[in-house]
């Protein structure tokens, strides 16, 4: 589980240029899971989620669409290494 900063001041269109690193063990078995706050002074809102199977993923730039909030989606960059069983995914 990991998790990228909080963006500031860009609630409709912010950029986390983050990239995440997991070791994935089973891919078979693996589950992603991208989920969205606001965040504000006032507290955390919840945006909306989606969770892909591991195996369903495709390398390349995805728009991953978020269930919780009609119309709202991630841009994403998913870079798949067979080798060493690692998933770089870029918000």
């Amino acid at each position: 589980m990991q998790q990228t900063r909080v963006v500031d001041d860009n609630g409709f269109n912010p950029m986390w240029e983050e990239t995440l690193v997991f070791d994935i063990q089973m891919p078979q078995l693996a589950l992603v899971r991208f989920q969205v706050w606001d965040h504000d002074p006032i507290g955390r809102d919840f945006i909306g989620q989606r969770t892909v199977a591991f195996t369903s993923m495709l390398p390349g730039f995805r728009h991953v669409y978020l269930e919780g909030m009609a119309e709202s989606s991630i841009f994403v960059h998913v870079a798949i290494n067979d080798n060493s069983g690692k998933v770089s995914v870029k918000e």
